[in-house]
């Protein structure tokens, strides 16, 4: 049996890439300043764009089996077994702004862009492009006000959640057939 260790059975880096550029994309935020949680890393200047994902959850329990033979060995027929589920998990995406980014200005603030977010999933092209990831999108959440006042600072602060979909696959080959003995039934 052969596992590839690079392999990995959701490609995180092309989804986070896609949810990043329609973060930004739709709010117009640079990409300088949409920023994954939990990093550790400095807080970007405001207006910024904070994304978070949930633990992923498979809710179809046993993974699909599939498994394919004859892969062009020389030595007899490799086998190779597929294990696809799907999978599902919640993104959140929260609007940051201060008073002189726009904050609390109901045309510019960030509960005006969490909705335009919200609103952006059921457009054509992004539908389009987070298919393209291999997102699919389940279920859109309310947009929540979550502003506060911080050592006397308006903080304006919106966020949504959204279930997304996507496909796990992991593919390990096994040994060989070399050769199948066949046994006929002289009573047939």
């Amino acid at each position: 049996m052969s596992l590839d260790p690079a392999l990995q059975p959701i490609d995180w880096a092309t989804i986070e890439q896609a949810l990043w550029n329609w973060a930004s994309t739709v709010t117009g935020v640079p990409t300088s300043r949409i920023i994954w949680e939990n990093q550790k890393i400095a807080q970007p200047d405001y207006p910024y764009v904070s994304l978070h994902k949930s633990p992923v959850l498979t809710p179809g329990g046993k993974p699909e089996l599939r498994y394919e033979t004859d892969l062009g060995q020389p030595q007899g027929e490799e086998i190779e077994f597929t294990a696809t589920s799907q999978c599902e998990f919640t993104l959140s995406a929260s609007v940051h702004m201060d008073a002189a980014a726009g904050g609390g200005n109901p045309t510019t603030g960030a509960f005006k862009l969490a909705t335009k977010l919200q609103a952006s999933l059921g457009l054509k092209t992004i539908q389009e492009s987070l298919s393209t990831a291999g997102l699919a999108i389940i279920q859109s959440l309310p947009v929540l006000d979550l502003s506060e006042v911080v050592n006397a600072e308006f903080l304006d602060r919106a966020v949504f959640e959204v279930r997304l979909r996507v496909a796990s696959e992991m593919t390990e080959k096994t040994g060989y057939i070399a050769d199948v003995e066949i046994e006929l039934d002289p009573n047939l």
